[in-house]
């Protein structure tokens, strides 16, 4: 008899412990799951104004207090001799390819400052459109300077697979030389 007082009192024991694995998932029904998906992306590519080669460089040259448009903005690859136009389509400063084959990606842009080119220069602006496009100096009006190093949004969305100009306007503010990092980012549209 003993023995069966142990067996049932085992018993119990299980099935107690059986009803509470069973309570306690019921126990959490407020209890949510959430996951976010972030899509930045890096795939844009700096290219020369045929969209043929890679730059590596925008090179600014111009006077204290001159606004840059045109002459003395040019990439590397097609040189000074061949400055931004900005009433010519096929003269941006550079263009910006999204090299990714399916996203449609929104462009964010930074000028982080290397050395001396907060000193060096009072304002950059800058402005992307289709190839196609054209613009005014007025129309490069989206601030890349307060403060630098800040991500602006172009609002401008690069289709997948396809360059767009990119247009800019610089301030000098001293002589002297500076250098900056131009970044161009992209978030999925």
């Amino acid at each position: 008899m003993e023995l069966d007082k142990i067996s049932v009192g085992l018993i119990v024991g299980i099935i107690i412990c059986a009803m509470m694995a069973f309570a306690l998932p019921a126990m959490a029904d407020h209890e949510a799951t959430q996951s976010a998906t972030i899509t930045q992306s890096t795939t844009f590519e700096f290219y020369n104004q045929t969209g043929t080669s890679e730059v590596t460089t925008l090179n600014i040259v111009g006077s204290v207090g001159e606004v840059l448009t045109g002459a003395g903005l040019y990439n590397n690859i097609d040189g000074e001799g061949s400055p931004q136009n900005v009433s010519d389509a096929t003269k941006p400063i550079a263009r910006i390819k999204n090299t990714d084959t399916d996203t449609n990606l929104i462009a964010y842009a930074k000028v982080s400052d290397v050395s001396n080119w907060d000193a060096s220069i009072l304002s950059e602006h800058f402005l992307l459109t289709t190839t196609g496009g054209t613009t005014t100096a007025d129309g490069i009006n989206i601030d890349l300077s307060t403060p630098w190093g800040t991500e602006v949004s172009s609002t401008h969305t690069i289709n997948a697979d396809t360059l767009a100009n990119l247009w800019i306007k610089v301030v000098p503010q001293a002589t002297g030389t500076g250098s900056s990092t131009f970044t161009v980012l992209g978030e999925g549209a």
